[in-house]
């Protein structure tokens, strides 16, 4: 849920704020795997156990969903359901790549978890 208001507030950020266009030779390419670990490390944040399968709600890009798809790390997410379902590899690679991506090198506080767990 917070990520939905995260993306809304930005949507909105960005229809009130001016916007200059960047000249070409400063745009970066996007490294596609990059992205699809970053997207599965964050489905991971809103995990829950459903009975006998790990789902995350799947308020993501398609392109992006159907690429994690593509690599075994979650089930076809298309259909009504509002959570994808990891597989085995996927919910294993979730916490490596939080701590690759996310890890800020001071030790996890068991006060402040925030994992989503919603079983």
């Amino acid at each position: 849920m917070w990520l939905r208001r995260f993306a809304d507030a930005t949507i909105l950020a960005e229809s009130i704020l001016p916007t200059r266009p960047e000249p070409s030779s400063h745009r970066m390419k996007h490294d596609r795997a990059k992205i699809e670990e970053v997207a599965l490390a964050l489905l991971g944040l809103t995990r829950f156990q459903d009975g006998s399968v790990l789902r995350a709600w799947k308020g993501m890009d398609w392109e992006v969903l159907d690429g994690l798809f593509h690599r075994g790390w979650i089930h076809d997410p298309k259909g009504k359901a509002k959570s994808i379902v990891f597989t085995e590899e996927g919910a294993r690679l979730v916490g490596e790549f939080q701590d690759r991506h996310f890890a800020s090198g001071a030790p996890a506080d068991d006060t402040t978890d925030r994992s989503c767990d919603h079983s």
